[in-house]
């Protein structure tokens, strides 16, 4: 044995014999117990319940080991083969996972709050009811892992593969999750209030009735995605791709969806109502019923877009034939292109039937007469609110 000294931590031994490990973890009692109940910890081995807090464990193999219960707080793991190890409950709270292997490992139950997952492998990893709050989870491959009920609030993912799982059951409110991928996801239902999202893509997601308000995607892919009665009440959407996406009755009101393409998209009573749309595409948008009331809609493109039944009043889009320029910002605007795009009787239009086929949008059952424009002395102001646009959460947080 090495000489000990009152600074010189107790070695860590390992099992060589089943007596040694008194403690083992009892789910019903949420702790580490012996078998008359009393409530401990097995020391410094290499077993269930044992106490490795703060220990440096990098030039161990722990394939396969049972560390259930385990307190583990801060622990040194970086690069430790950790694969087929049983984890469960055990509290791996601020410790360094980063460039370990986590392959088949039982994560199920544990802390991992702050912990840092940096180029982890985390193949068939078991996370299920885990807590990662505020975790570091970057340049991981999550496609095969269980999720199921983990606790992913604040924590920031960067670079991950979260494609084709099932993440209605996990908790990622105010996460950050930028330069990932979430193709084919399903958040449906999920509360994702004050996310950052920014350059991730969500082609083909289903993020139906999910809460989304203050989140932030910005240049966010999410063509072909369910967005159907999802809440984005003042969400950062700009440069964002949505096109094709389903976004029946979503509220996108108070959003900022500058330059953001909606192209042939399904907006039919969606709520736009307020939007910042400068620059956005929305031709052959299905639009009907939906409501553009105070939406500035300088430069954006409906052409052939359905506004049967949609409420303009009191929208921002530029007289015919006139650019504003914002000579601050060196910016010029075109007015809305309307070309092609349907309106009819129950369209409410901020201008007279006449010009809107100035415009030369398509009247359906509309006669060539007056038309159910805004009042005289209620036109709308030609004013722009400057947005700034943030990638990437603030520096601050």
């Amino acid at each position: 044995m090495f000489p000990q000294t009152a600074d010189t931590p107790p070695p860590i031994v390992p099992v060589t014999d089943p007596s040694q490990i008194r403690f083992r973890y009892d789910g019903a009692a949420g702790a580490c117990c012996d078998a008359a109940g009393q409530k401990g910890n097995n020391g410094r081995l290499l077993a269930p319940c044992a106490d490795l807090e703060g220990t440096d464990l990098s030039q161990f193999d722990l394939r396969g080991k049972d560390l259930a219960g385990a307190r583990m707080r801060g622990a040194n793991l970086a690069g430790v083969r950790l694969d087929g190890a049983i984890l469960r409950n055990a509290d791996l709270s601020q410790a360094n996972l980063a460039d370990a292997n986590l392959s088949e490992a039982d994560l199920s139950g544990a802390v991992l709050a702050g912990a840092k997952l940096l180029n982890t492998i985390v193949d068939k990893t078991n996370f299920s009811a885990a807590d990662l709050k505020g975790a570091a989870l970057h340049h991981l491959d999550l496609r095969t892992s269980n999720l199921g009920s983990a606790n992913l609030s604040k924590a920031k993912l960067f670079r991950v593969d979260l494609s084709g799982l099932d993440m209605r059951q996990v908790v990622i409110r105010g996460a950050d999750v930028a330069w990932s991928k979430l193709n084919r996801t399903n958040l449906s239902g999920v509360d994702v209030t004050g996310g950052w999202f920014d350059q991730s893509e969500f082609v083909g997601a289903s993020l139906e009735r999910a809460l989304l308000p203050h989140s932030k995607f910005v240049q966010a892919d999410l063509s072909e995605a369910f967005l159907a009665g999802a809440k984005f009440y003042k969400a950062e959407l700009s440069q964002a791709k949505l096109c094709r996406a389903r976004m029946e009755s979503a509220d996108f009101s108070e959003a900022n969806l500058v330059g953001s393409d909606l192209s042939n998209g399904s907006l039919a009573q969606a709520s736009l109502r307020g939007a910042n749309l400068i620059n956005a595409k929305l031709r052959g948008s299905l639009l009907q019923g939906a409501d553009l009331s105070g939406a500035t809609l300088y430069g954006a493109d409906l052409q052939k877009a359905d506004l049967r039944g949609a409420n303009l009043r009191d929208g921002v889009l530029g007289e015919v034939g006139q650019t504003l320029a914002l000579r601050a910002l060196d910016i010029n605007f075109r007015p809305a292109n309307l070309a092609g795009a349907v309106f009819d009787g129950e369209t409410q239009l901020p201008f007279e039937t006449a010009e809107a086929l100035a415009r030369k949008m398509v009247g359906s059952g509309i006669a060539k007469g007056p038309s159910k424009a805004v009042p005289k002395g209620n036109s709308p102001k030609k004013t722009i609110k400057a947005v700034p646009i943030q990638i990437g959460p603030n520096s601050a947080n």
